[in-house]
């Protein structure tokens, strides 16, 4: 036993400690060995008695002794895995650290703030030598302490089992009462050990607990002789003692979240609550933050579930790093977090918000992988008066705006996010609806040959109504199509409502049909497309598919190999838009795309530019040309604009001068002279300049 031992004692005085030490009461003493037998005989009856109380009574004090000292070790040593495993997930790149003795910023600042959780106070660091790497409250790290190795850190990596020892503080500076000495294993992911934690344990309260008790026992039980009671007092409190130690870990794991060691989410709906209610009496404002991951289930998929954890970890670091003493982070769901920011004001919420969105996108690497991620965060400041429900809902709202907004973005809470939500779930609905009940319509709009003005063929424009008529905007219904997954099933409807339509028209005629990225992801559209072009007995050479810049920027090997197989097929490609991203020249070498079809922002630029925009224009078809590609102008609306693309030698055009998009049933007219019908015969629509 240890310099501690006396304390375990509720008579210490009484007895000498080497007693102790030896772990057992052996009450024969020299003076009474020396005793007379006059004085045996005399007072034999009452030696006897007193040599029996004694012995129960030591026989009590040893056992309870042991079993104290015991229990306070196994709850120190439980105490010290969990708060090495809470320390681990907190740390980023602890492994480093050990590896360098060098810590960062972030790490000292981790550091400094992590004794003061729970009942620890003070941890040493060690690596896998035994050498000294840091100590938590001294500001020398690594080589500083010197090579000599810790014989007890060296054991405990070597053998994995822990070595715990309980200290008297009563005597020493900046130490409490009674604390545990802790030295035990740090594994790393695979579970294999990469250095070791001496954890030093405030075990005060605990001793004071047990000591009072023991002491009642240590009394009770040899004044009474209850001799039959012992062992199962004894067993009791030994039985107490784990029980209460497994509350404790109870209570731990039901208050955090064991992946990332913030609150769950029942805890911190429980902790928040009083912050609340507390602000309300004082008339302050209360922040919340909700932050989610952006494409973190394609994090998942590409990198493992693995590395997926780890990201979490390193994101809720960010969180925590990054918020006041006084606020609140939990993980509510996979890859969301809320934050509450008592007494907050907005500027501060946008200060750690801008925080957090910076670091979140710092690159993270974990196991020769690396990713830079992103997040989006909705932040709400909640007035006297508004529910903690209120406030949660409307920052969620803001989430949702700042994802669909781009991502990687803080948005603050408006009240339109409301109305905005309920339009977004009548359209949801009405797309679902018509999925089911055949609601959609698809319109087509001719193009253009430039130089003769014959007809080359039409694309098709996805049209969707409300019951009562309201026209719903493509921009508007399109990303709610993606958003709740249904564009898959969408896009297979067009393709098969445009073939079908253009089967009709003459055979030099072609249709182009516009997709979505959300449509390569799961990687069938070819095979679809094969399937559908052979069941309509269609030839893939009078079908055009346009796709946007935003594809390339996806997955680029899936995207490719996709883009690959449909011009095997013989389909033409062309990059639609072209202009108002990227306009890589590498997508389009690389795509090898069949033609470039020009925004209409730069006819629109035509008219009060003419001189620099004609130049634009001239330089976009001059470079198609170049590539071997056909180039389409979008927007032409007037004479002026139609001659000028002419004069480039524009391959095709499109635009209200040479038609408005129209149904299915007009197009006759167009393809075919003998129709006389007037009202038909007037899809194009006349020449505005």
């Amino acid at each position: 036993m240890t310099e501690y031992s006396r304390l375990f004692h509720p008579f210490g005085f009484l007895f000498p400690h080497p007693i102790l030490e030896n772990g057992a009461m052996n009450i024969t003493d020299s003076r009474l060995r020396k005793t007379t037998r006059s004085r045996i005989k005399l007072f034999g009856g009452i030696g006897a008695a007193i040599g029996l109380a004694l012995v129960i009574f030591a026989g009590v004090h040893t056992l309870l002794d042991s079993t104290l000292e015991d229990a306070i070790k196994r709850g120190g040593e439980q105490k010290a895995k969990r708060w090495l495993q809470f320390f681990n997930t907190q740390m980023p790149e602890l492994q480093t650290l050990v590896t360098t003795g060098n810590p960062t910023e972030d790490q000292l600042d981790l550091i400094e703030s992590t004794v003061q959780l729970g009942e620890v106070f003070l941890f040493k660091l060690f690596d896998s030598d035994g050498r000294k790497i840091i100590v938590s409250d001294e500001a020398r790290f690594g080589a500083e302490y010197g090579d000599k190795p810790n014989p007890k850190a060296t054991n405990v990596f070597e053998t994995g089992i822990s070595n715990i020892s309980i200290n008297d503080g009563t005597q020493k500076p900046n130490r409490p009462d009674v604390y545990v000495e802790a030295y035990v294993q740090a594994l790393d992911a695979d579970g294999i050990p990469f250095a070791v934690l001496e954890v030093y344990i405030d075990e005060t309260s605990s001793f004071t607990l047990f000591h009072a008790a023991f002491d009642w026992l240590a009394v009770a039980l040899p004044l009474l002789c209850a001799v039959i009671y012992i062992a199962p007092s004894i067993g009791f409190l030994a039985r107490t003692a784990q029980v209460r130690t497994r509350e404790q870990e109870v209570d731990i794991l039901s208050r955090f979240d064991v992946l990332t060691g913030v609150l769950n989410r029942r805890t911190l709906t429980a902790e928040a609550g009083p912050l609340f209610e507390s602000d309300r009496r004082k008339r302050r404002d209360v922040g919340v933050l909700f932050v989610d991951l952006d494409k973190f289930k394609a994090i998942n998929d590409e990198n493992g579930h693995e590395f997926g954890d780890n990201f979490l970890r390193h994101i809720s670091a960010i969180l925590s790093n990054n918020l006041r003493g006084t606020d609140l982070v939990g993980r509510i769901g996979g890859d969301e977090f809320v934050a509450i920011m008592p007494a907050a004001s907005d500027q501060q919420m946008d200060s750690v918000s801008r925080r957090i969105l910076n670091a979140a996108s710092t690159p993270f690497s974990y196991k020769g992988k690396t990713l830079t991620g992103s997040v989006s965060i909705g932040t709400h400041l909640s007035p006297p008066g508004q529910s903690m429900d209120e406030a949660l809902h409307a920052a969620d709202l803001a989430l949702y705006h700042a994802k669909h907004s781009g991502r990687n973005l803080a948005i603050r809470y408006f009240e339109g996010l409301d109305t905005a939500r309920q339009r977004r779930r009548r359209i949801e609905a009405r797309l679902r609806e018509a999925l089911d009940a055949g609601g959609f319509e698809l319109h087509y709009q001719p193009l253009h040959h430039c130089q003769s003005g014959d007809l080359a063929g039409f694309e098709a424009l996805l049209r969707l109504n409300f019951d009562d008529g309201e026209a719903i905007p493509p921009t508007e219904f399109i990303p709610v199509a993606e958003e709740s997954r249904m564009i898959n099933d969408i896009g297979d409807l067009v393709l098969r409502m445009a073939v079908t339509a253009a089967k009709t028209w003459p055979d030099h005629l072609y249709v182009a049909v516009n997709l979505s990225p959300a449509q390569f992801e799961n990687g069938t559209l070819v095979d679809k497309l094969i399937a559908l072009l052979d069941e309509l007995d269609f030839p893939a050479s009078r079908l055009e598919l346009e796709v946007t810049e935003s594809l390339l920027l996806e997955d680029e090997e899936r995207v490719a190999e996709q883009l690959s197989g449909l011009k095997s097929m013989g389909v033409s490609l062309a990059m639609d838009d072209f202009g108002t991203g990227y306009s890589s020249l590498g997508y389009l070498w690389r795509y090898k795309f069949d033609k470039l079809k020009v925004d209409r922002v730069f006819l629109e630029g035509y008219e009060f530019d003419s001189d620099r925009y004609r130049k634009i224009i001239e330089t976009i078809i001059v470079l198609g040309h170049q590539m071997d590609m056909q180039v389409t102008v979008e927007g032409v609306e007037t004479t002026r604009q139609s001659k000028l693309l002419k004069t480039l030698h524009c391959d095709q055009n499109q635009g209200f001068l040479l038609g408005r998009p129209m149904p299915a049933d007009q197009i006759k007219a167009l393809v075919d002279p003998s129709y006389a019908d007037p009202a038909v015969a007037n899809g194009a629509a006349p020449a505005t300049g």
